[in-house]
C-alpha cells in the first residue's frame, strides 16, 4: 500500500488513496515532473497481464470520455498505470434520474461504446457498471478497461454481477453485444434508482438460466419506449439485442419525443 507523499518512480507524488477493488487500487497523485494531477492504479501482486493488457489499452485510444495514457512502470513487486486525474462524481452514487437524464446519460455511453466497438479489432469494455462512470462537467468517463478484450478472447472471465451480459458467465463468445447488454442494466438502474433484478449469488450464474425480467413498473406514460429499449438491450441471446448503433439511435428518438421530457 502506497502512503501520502510517498514518492514512486522518483516523479509521483502520492496524495491519497482514491478507491479500490479486486484487482488493484487506485491513488491520486501529482507528476512532479509535470506539475499535473494523476490518478496511479497499482495492482495486486502476482501476475502482470492485466495490468500490461489495461495499459495496452489506453495508450492505444484516444476519445474525450476515456482518461488519457500516461505511463507504466513497476514499483517493487507491483506494476502500476499512471493516467490522467478526473475530477468527478462517479454514477454509482446518483439516485434515479429522469427520463431525459437516463437519454443523456445513454446517449454519451454509446458514443464512446461505439468509438471502441468500431476499431480494429474491437475492444469489448466488458464491466460496464455505475462505479465505473465517472460524471466531470458535462462530459462522461467511462473507466477501469482492467478486463476489456477483444472478440472472442476470453482470459479474463466474468464481470460484475447485475451487469455482465449471460455470455460472460457462461464462458461463450465475447462481442460488443455483451457491453449492450450491461448498458441496459446500467440505464434500467438511473431509470429506476434500485438494481436490475438478478436472482442467485454474486459469482455463478448457471447455464440455461433465463435472464431476469422487468417488473411491472408505475412511471410516467413517456418511459415505456424506453423501457422497451432496455428489455430488448438485455435479452440473454447476444444476437436478439440490438448493436450499439441501433441502441444510439433509439436513445435520439426518445429525446426528441415529448415523453423525455417528464
Amino acid at each position: 500500500m502506497l502512503k501520502p507523499l510517498q514518492l514512486i518512480k522518483s516523479r509521483y507524488l502520492i496524495v491519497e488513496q482514491a478507491g479500490s477493488g479486486g484487482f488493484s487500487t487506485v491513488y491520486r497523485a501529482e507528476d512532479t515532473l509535470l506539475g499535473l494531477p494523476v490518478a496511479i492504479k497499482v495492482g495486486n501482486a502476482g501476475d502482470a497481464l492485466p495490468m500490461r493488457r489495461e495499459a495496452q489499452f489506453l495508450a492505444s485510444l484516444k476519445h474525450r470520455s476515456i482518461p488519457q495514457f500516461r505511463d507504466f512502470f513497476e514499483h517493487r513487486t507491483t506494476w502500476c498505470l499512471a493516467m490522467e486525474w478526473i475530477a468527478g462524481t462517479c454514477l454509482h452514487t446518483t439516485s434515479r434520474l429522469p427520463i431525459r437524464q437516463v437519454v443523456a446519460v445513454g446517449s454519451q455511453l454509446c458514443e464512446v461504446l461505439f468509438y471502441l466497438h468500431h476499431r480494429t479489432p474491437p475492444i469489448i469494455h466488458r464491466d460496464l457498471k455505475l462505479a465505473n462512470i465517472l460524471l466531470s462537467g458535462d462530459t462522461l468517463f467511462l473507466l477501469d478497461f482492467g478486463i476489456s478484450s477483444y472478440p472472442g478472447l476470453n482470459a479474463f472471465l466474468g464481470g460484475s454481477r447485475g451487469y455482465a451480459a449471460p455470455e460472460q458467465w457462461l464462458q461463450t463468445d465475447i462481442t460488443p453485444r455483451t457491453d449492450v447488454y450491461s448498458l441496459g442494466m446500467v440505464l434500467y438502474r438511473l431509470l429506476m434508482g434500485r438494481p436490475f433484478p438478478v436472482p442467485g449469488d454474486s459469482t455463478t450464474h448457471v447455464k440455461g438460466e433465463h435472464p431476469p425480467t422487468l417488473q411491472p413498473l408505475v412511471l410516467s406514460p413517456g418511459s415505456q419506449p424506453l423501457l422497451d429499449l432496455i428489455e430488448r438491450m438485455t435479452r440473454q441471446e447476444p444476437t436478439h439485442r440490438p448493436d450499439v448503433t441501433d441502441v444510439w439511435q433509439e436513445l435520439k428518438h426518445i429525446a426528441d419525443s415529448d415523453g423525455a421530457a417528464e
